[in-house]
């Protein structure tokens, strides 16, 4: 599930959806299944079956907020997904941590390609040690280093999420990642 806002600002949000990882909210609801809360689970199964309802009830959840023409949601592929601009900013929320291991230096790639060359990743980061399997699958912040510094991201910041709700308080980290090219300076 991807929102993107009509704004001249390019941000893309991305919830777990590809046809590899076929989620939607990857650690999200409140234990480490997402399915345990209904109406994610509800929307992964409508994903799942590629249903255009998934974007209209994602539209319907957002219809509410004060900025809700601001954003057009749709369901594809993250890893072929081609939006006609780069963005300045993407926001990955746990996308990371639902995505099989082997998927991450893919992950890497296509988010760097999303970017503009100056362009920030901001990571909600779900540490996860002690899991079999997944999704959600093990991961730290370190995974995300060895896949995003050799495309030349380095990390501006890495706190606690203050934020995260009560069952996952001190297991989140939040990231901002900045791409330097060559020649430029942290």
């Amino acid at each position: 599930m991807h929102a993107l806002p009509r704004s001249r600002l390019g941000f893309g949000f991305f919830a777990s959806m590809s046809s590899s990882a076929a989620r939607v909210g990857g650690g999200g609801g409140g234990g480490r299944d997402p399915s345990n809360n209904p109406a994610v689970g509800r929307l992964r199964e409508l994903v799942q079956r590629g249903d255009a309802a998934a974007v209209e009830k994602a539209k319907q959840w957002s219809s509410s907020l004060p900025n809700a023409d601001c954003f057009t949601f749709l369901a594809d592929d993250f890893f072929k997904w081609k939006p006609s601009e780069q963005f300045d900013l993407i926001f990955d929320y746990t996308f990371f941590c639902a995505l099989d291991p082997s998927l991450r230096l893919a992950w890497a790639e296509t988010v760097s390609g999303l970017l503009k060359p100056h362009g920030e990743l901001i990571t909600l980061i779900y540490l996860i040690s002690d899991q079999e399997g997944g999704p959600p699958f093990n991961n730290t912040v370190t995974d995300y280093q060895k896949v995003l510094e050799p495309l030349g991201f380095k990390a501006i910041l890495m706190e606690d999420n203050e934020l995260a709700i009560k069952p996952r308080k001190g297991q989140e980290k939040l990231g901002r990642w900045k791409r330097f090219l060559p020649g430029s300076s942290l």
